[in-house]
């Protein structure tokens, strides 16, 4: 399943966008769009789009098909805004040196 969010060129999101995933045969594509407070469920794509397009406001159920969970309902933008992503640690692996110590066999030899 492809998620995406619209950002500052939302036509981009769901034209362009949307004709390359169902090009690529991405079934279903589900489409955040903050400017109209909606969430749309593209599915079954074909050559160059999607056959089937299912469009909830958010706060609203949107039923999601197998394997998915079979509803999920996207926050209503107006009582939460929109969520930051969380920032991960970076670098993403410690800085400072964490190796072990050199290993010993029984007789006290390091390996």
């Amino acid at each position: 399943m492809v998620v995406e969010v619209t950002s500052s060129n939302p036509d981009h999101h769901r034209v362009a966008k949307r004709h390359c995933y169902a090009r690529a045969a991405l079934p279903p594509h589900l489409l955040i769009d903050r400017d109209t407070s909606a969430v749309t469920l593209l599915s079954d794509p074909t050559a160059d789009d999607y056959t089937a397009h299912t469009t909830v406001p958010f706060g609203k159920p949107l039923p999601l098909p197998p394997p998915s969970p079979p509803t999920w309902t996207p926050a209503n933008s107006s009582d939460r805004g929109v969520r930051p992503r969380p920032r991960l640690p970076w670098p993403p692996w410690p800085t400072t040196s964490t190796r072990s110590p050199p290993l010993t066999s029984p007789s006290g030899a390091s390996t």
